[in-house]
């Protein structure tokens, strides 16, 4: 009979990207970026009425209004997988935008860089086991 595979916390967080801190209505949050959470939070924007491509959407030259709540949100989902759309909008403000897209920028840029030996060692979640 097959062991069966336990896995702790959130899989869909990848232990060796960054995690950017963004404080909003005097709160932490963490974004990271990865497929899993774009396809993930593109789903659940989808079911609830909102067409989005978070792919597109990752061309931050043309950032606009309609782009920013869904990539908060795709960035959001892995640490906060209970967040909610609505409540993510409601964290968007225009004195913290600068800030969002800021944290935006960071944290897709971080999910682009390889990472190095020092990041997979803080990032690594204690709880699974090394393999």
């Amino acid at each position: 009979m097959p062991k069966k595979v336990v896995v702790a916390g959130n899989p869909a967080i990848d232990p060796t990207l960054p995690k950017i801190e963004i404080k909003l209505s005097g709160k932490s949050y963490f974004l990271t970026f990865n497929f899993l959470a774009l396809a993930l939070a593109q789903a659940e924007l989808r079911k609830i009425g909102v067409d989005c491509n978070l792919l597109h959407a990752l061309d931050l030259s043309s950032m606009d209004a309609l782009k920013v709540v869904p990539l908060l949100y795709a960035g959001l989902i892995s640490h906060q997988p209970k967040i909610t759309f609505e409540e993510v909008m409601n964290l968007v403000t225009l004195r913290n935008m600068g800030m969002i897209f800021e944290g935006i920028a960071q944290a897709y840029l971080a999910s682009l860089a390889d990472p190095s030996d020092e990041d997979k060692d803080a990032n690594a979640d204690p709880a699974l086991p090394v393999v």
